[in-house]
């Protein structure tokens, strides 16, 4: 985030989208019955008493975001990775001739930045709220449990984000929202923040981001599917890697843990993890699509 987009009223415009993106989550799940009652659960009590978004800087001790009385802060630092991000891939697509209005580039900006949040608000309900808390987790349990807790926190962001921003209420509009706010995980916080061979909790994440999203965009009228009621096309996916990183079980994680399906192809998830760890999440979704397909993940 720099001089060259309008900073201060940038930031400005961004903490009162969050907001109102905090304010429309209280309005769409408070009274929510059914399926909603357990977003009502997980997300009420992390926007609790919240009446201020504030984009500033914070100690790398306290991490991606703080709540402190009626205020949430998140941080600067990370916010700014992103929106460069994002940045930088509409000028790359002007240079290909989609050039983008202000107002869609503004737009882009705030949906990722509500992704954003919404994920680290799920930290709060998840107990891993504070950088400290998270430390000794992953010291006493281990890196990947982390990454499951994260891509819970991404399927349930992509939840709420569809109920704020799905054009209409059917499930197929729903259903086009989710796929958009995975895409956004997947296409920009994967990008500002990349990921090292070495690090295959991180590398877990992503793919299971990545078979969200391709079970989604597989579909060509996600209206009209019919889906499977043993698993819904909001289920979260959870992958796990072999540590010879050419095997792969995915499991569903919710409402039981349970296995979907087991791939053995190592050429194919080597190249994945490579393209995964190259930044190249256009054809790390191409490769996880083949992999939903399969194995018959829709």
């Amino acid at each position: 985030m720099n001089a060259d987009l309008g900073l201060a009223d940038l930031k400005t415009s961004l903490e009162r989208a969050v907001l109102r993106a905090c304010e429309g989550l209280a309005e769409a799940i408070g009274g929510a019955e059914g399926a909603h009652a357990e977003l009502r659960r997980r997300f009420l009590p992390a926007i609790d008493g919240i009446n201020r978004i504030v984009i500033a800087p914070l100690s790398p001790d306290i991490g991606a975001f703080l709540v402190c009385g009626d205020s949430l802060t998140l941080n600067f630092h990370i916010v700014e990775r992103i929106l460069q991000t994002i940045l930088s891939d509409v000028r790359v697509m002007a240079a290909a001739g989609r050039v983008l209005s202000p107002g869609e580039v503004f737009d882009l900006y705030e949906r990722a930045l509500v992704t954003f949040t919404l994920h680290e608000l799920r930290h709060r309900t998840q107990g891993v709220e504070d950088l400290a808390v998270v430390r000794e987790l992953k010291s006493i349990a281990g890196e990947h449990l982390m990454a499951e807790l994260d891509v819970l926190a991404d399927c349930d962001a992509g939840k709420i984000y569809a109920l704020l921003y799905a054009d209409g209420r059917s499930r197929g509009s729903y259903l086009e929202s989710l796929k958009e706010c995975l895409h956004l995980s997947a296409q920009y916080f994967m990008k500002a923040f990349p990921i090292a061979a070495d690090r295959s909790d991180k590398i877990e994440r992503s793919i299971s981001v990545l078979l969200m999203a391709a079970r989604l965009g597989m579909i060509t009228d996600l209206s009209a599917y019919v889906e499977n009621p043993e698993l819904p096309l909001d289920a979260p996916i959870m992958a796990k890697l072999a540590s010879n990183g050419g095997q792969l079980v995915i499991l569903r994680k919710e409402p039981s843990l349970s296995v979907l399906a087991i791939a053995n192809d190592h050429e194919m998830i080597g190249s994945l993890v490579t393209e995964i760890c190259a930044g190249d999440m256009e054809a790390a979704y191409g490769r996880a699509a083949i992999l939903v397909k399969a194995h018959f993940l829709v």
